[in-house]
């Protein structure tokens, strides 16, 4: 700095048109923590002329512009620059990993695996000794789904980075992170985002990679007492991060802080609805869950409707939606029954029956409510539709209970057995045997499943039992 300072008032105006010099001081500037005039010399480098699209510079100063270009996010001029420089010199490793970053800056991950493939194969097999290249391609291959491909490659440069000395960048063990978490490994992403969280309390990508893996985890308690821990100036920066927020209402309403659940997916709603842009899917099927748990029906008939009509969602998110239909079906019809409506409550069970015929948990759902407006048989028809070797003991409740309802002991005693092997101490189940042994006219039998059932009940928190008594 010092020397440039000394320059010949022309020389430095003939250098001020001479790109290489201006990276140059860039660099030194940027090694001097002077961010904004290094930003300040890379404009004044991209706005000189650019001499016959570049094809008359020396490889080496057009490998320095291209740089420039990508440091600038101006990726698609890169990817010009660096393509002349190929078609002079298809072996030229550093304009090969040159193109690819830039493609997949683009977001064009397939033409970019298309140009890997194009590559010499011992250029190819050079670039793999660089661990920034294998963390570009492990990117792109994220990108494309082929998890366990990215996983081999960033383990590889993880390896590498570790063999030179060191340790591998904060970057590639964030990125390692992510794949761990989308293969469902999670241990491993936890334990990378508290390592690089306890030495870099200040990246935010790793207070947000980390509640996301409690979230998927069901490590609820945990996700909230981390939050209280982020910094605040990391806090504040998370805010204005639409997927964080969209995972703090994901926790919000796992925990039953409905309030803060609907006021934390608004501001997501209103972030899109800004960018006039349509969310993400599995954003709008939490927001109809959220709107489902709320009572809000007159929002959740159009969340629902909109849902409908969306082509992008994945076949989860689609069932998930019918659960909430049939949900909402058994709560109206539910409600109707409490009015004194019978009939009106056993037209919307038919028609979510109707509509959703192949799915198992409106089945359920309306056998269940076919229960309780005294249609035994046609709650038993379900019943006999839907698997028991994974039921629970509420399932095993509603359809022995119809069964019963309907006379049809056989069928009663059929899933009686299923459920006391495998609930044999669960109190319901107790229960239903008893209300079974009654029915056929045992009653020392029932007998003895009611004091089995009291026996297995847990005992009365101390709390409990004063409530009682007061």
């Amino acid at each position: 700095l010092a020397a440039s300072a000394r320059i010949p008032a022309p020389a430095k105006t003939a250098l001020a048109r001479d790109p290489e010099y201006l990276r140059t001081l860039a660099a030194v500037y940027q090694a001097e923590n002077r961010n904004a005039d290094a930003e300040r010399v890379l404009a004044q480098a991209l706005s000189l002329p650019f001499p016959g699209n570049g094809t008359s510079l020396k490889t080496d100063t057009r490998l320095q512009y291209a740089g420039i270009l990508m440091q600038a996010r101006r990726y698609s001029q890169a990817v010009t620059l660096y393509s002349q420089i190929l078609a002079d010199n298809p072996s030229d490793i550093s304009a090969w990993m040159g193109l690819v970053s830039a493609q997949h800056e683009m977001g064009q991950d397939a033409q970019a695996l298309a140009e890997v493939q194009k590559m010499p194969a011992a250029t190819y097999e050079s670039a793999l000794a660089d661990s920034g290249f294998l963390a570009v391609l492990g990117a792109i291959y994220q990108q494309a789904g082929q998890y366990e491909v990215a996983q081999g490659l960033l383990e590889r440069a993880a390896r590498m980075q570790t063999a030179s000395g060191g340790q591998p960048s904060i970057g590639l063990q964030l990125q390692l992170a992510a794949i761990y978490l989308l293969r469902n490994n999670t241990d491993q992403a936890y334990a990378i985002y508290q390592r690089v969280i306890s030495n870099n309390p200040d990246r935010t990508d790793a207070w947000k990679g980390l509640i996301g893996t409690l979230l998927a985890t069901n490590r609820n308690a945990e996700a909230q007492q981390e939050i209280a821990q982020i910094p605040a100036p990391v806090r504040k920066q998370l805010e204005g991060d639409v997927e964080f927020e969209q995972s703090e209402a994901s926790l919000y309403a796992a925990t039953g802080d409905i309030p803060r659940a609907v006021e934390t997916m608004n501001r997501v709603q209103a972030y899109y609805a800004k960018l006039k842009t349509q969310p993400p899917a599995n954003i709008d099927v939490q927001n109809a869950w959220l709107l489902y748990n709320t009572g809000n029906d007159r929002a959740l008939y159009a969340a629902l409707m909109h849902l409908g009509g969306r082509s992008d969602l994945s076949v989860p998110q689609r069932e998930t939606v019918e659960n909430i239909w049939a949900n909402w079906s058994v709560r109206r019809a539910t409600a109707a029954m409490d009015n004194g409506n019978v009939g009106r409550a056993v037209d919307i069970l038919d028609a979510a029956s109707q509509a959703f015929p192949d799915n198992m948990t409106v089945r359920k759902a309306v056998a269940g409510g076919f229960a309780r407006v005294g249609r035994a048989r046609d709650a038993l028809k379900l019943y006999k539709t839907i698997p028991m070797q994974d039921a629970s003991t509420g399932d095993f409740e509603g359809a022995i209970g119809a069964a019963l309802a309907a006379n049809d002991r056989a069928q009663a005693e059929s899933w009686l057995r299923l459920a006391l092997d495998r609930y044999v101490r669960d109190p319901a189940v107790l229960s239903l045997a008893a209300r079974y042994e009654q029915a056929r006219g045992d009653n020392q039998r029932a007998a003895d499943y009611w004091r089995a059932a009291l026996a297995a009940m847990p005992p009365a928190a101390p709390v409990d039992r004063l409530a009682h008594e007061l």
